[in-house]
């Protein structure tokens, strides 16, 4: 027995016609019934008597529709996702349609046809209900908020064998949703500090930054250095308790983990310095055009002295100064020279306490107050593996750390620590 797929409408012409072959009505009767004129009923009912209910059913029903692409693209886009790009999903594949093979394809449509082929599968059905949250509407000005995360993941899907795993530190702003964005071996205390420097050189001085409870940014015994560095420069910090609540550089994340990772093997890159080079050439610009707010929004940056910056990102110790007027830092013993004619502070005393900071260029920096003073450097000082490993721990503001953490951020110290005497 055939099976009849019909609409509403198809059913209700099917049940007139029948009345119509009882004598339950007559054919006028049926026009205004089924809003049709009279020569049409009796079109109709006569294509029901010759073939049956099956002529009642749109004949176009199941074919190519003429307003649609035609079959042959159809085809030939779906042999290329298939072979070259089967993870990518529908609105990415669309854009590369348009910029790389010249085929302007609405998402959707291929959404459809993907599915239709089982070449896509939907997202997952039947998720856990996850706790009710309250959205937070956007900043309403650029620089108000700014949201900062590190998104380590295979970048370089193992075409570099040194690197099978990278962070992405994502900077976004989160009224108009621009980014910046570096990688780095690690989401660490130097790593951010180039990229907040980069920012505020670009943009300005921010309000305030969002971060998680990351060790680069909090630390339950004391200050970080990240935390020292915002409050010099007026920045507040803030912190989420949770990844719904910076939701905005999450997604931000995920996006990057699908469109970065394909526009990275398009192009072979499989270096942090290529990498970082394609994201500032090319990547963010397409990326901030295609996803940022382009309505025109106040803006509240604070502008800055390249200076400054230097000053506040920077790693900061206090030392003591010697008897001979030396102080060790980093293992590194430094000797403050005596004031000259020309030099405008006065040398501190034994006993006194400086400040001494080594900016992100390795270059180190002694101040007495707000004065800074000449120094050079006189020898090492390696002392025993012990005082190494706790002078390291603390000059990265963690302490009490396990061994294995401190073995960790080790790299990061002799990287931020790349010493070298000011010009």
């Amino acid at each position: 027995m055939e099976l009849l797929t019909m609409s509403k409408k198809e059913r209700q012409v099917l049940e007139t016609m029948y009345r119509m072959d009882r004598g339950e009505v007559t054919r006028s009767e049926a026009g205004r019934i089924l809003g049709f004129s009279s020569r049409h009923v009796y079109r109709v009912y006569a294509r029901w008597k010759a073939s049956g209910d099956g002529a009642l059913v749109h004949r176009s029903r199941g074919g190519h529709s003429g307003r649609g692409y035609p079959l042959e693209v159809r085809n030939n886009v779906l042999r290329l996702y298939h072979a070259g790009y089967s993870d990518y999903a529908p609105s990415l594949f669309s854009e590369i349609l348009s910029e790389q093979h010249g085929l302007t394809i609405h998402r959707e449509t291929l959404r459809r046809w993907l599915l239709d082929v089982g070449l896509w599968k939907p997202a997952e059905q039947g998720r856990k209900r996850s706790k009710h949250r309250r959205a937070r509407p956007r900043r309403r000005e650029r620089g108000a908020l700014l949201q900062l995360d590190g998104s380590p993941h295979d970048w370089f899907e193992g075409r570099n064998p040194e690197w099978k795993e990278l962070t992405l530190l994502v900077l976004i702003d989160d009224a108009s949703g621009r980014s910046m964005l570096r990688f780095s071996r690690s989401e660490d205390t130097q790593s951010v500090f180039e990229l907040l420097r980069a920012y505020c050189q670009r943009y300005g001085l921010p309000k305030a930054v969002y971060t998680d409870f990351g060790t680069v940014y909090w630390t339950d015994g004391g200050t970080t250095q990240y935390e020292r560095a915002l409050r010099e420069l007026g920045i507040e910090v803030i912190r989420a308790y949770s990844p719904q609540a910076k939701g905005r550089v999450e997604r931000a994340n995920r996006t990057h983990q699908d469109r970065l990772v394909k526009a990275l093997r398009q192009r072979g890159i499989a270096t942090i310095e290529e990498a970082n080079r394609f994201l500032d050439e090319e990547y963010t610009a397409k990326h901030n055009q295609r996803f940022a707010v382009k309505e025109r929004l106040a803006d509240v940056h604070r502008p800055i002295d390249a200076g400054s910056l230097d000053r506040a990102f920077a790693i900061v110790e206090e030392r003591i100064v010697r008897n001979d007027h030396t102080i060790v830092l980093a293992t590194v013993r430094w000797q403050i020279e005596k004031p000259g004619s020309e030099d405008r502070y006065l040398a501190p005393s034994p006993g006194a306490k400086v400040e001494a900071r080594v900016y992100l260029d390795g270059s180190v920096h002694v101040f007495a107050g707000e004065q800074e003073v000449r120094v050079t450097r006189v020898a090492e000082r390696l002392g025993t593996q012990a005082e190494q490993n706790d002078q390291k721990q603390q000059w990265l503001g963690i302490p009490g750390r396990t061994k294995t953490k401190a073995t960790s951020r080790h790299v990061i110290a002799k990287r931020i620590i790349n010493i070298s005497t000011p010009q």
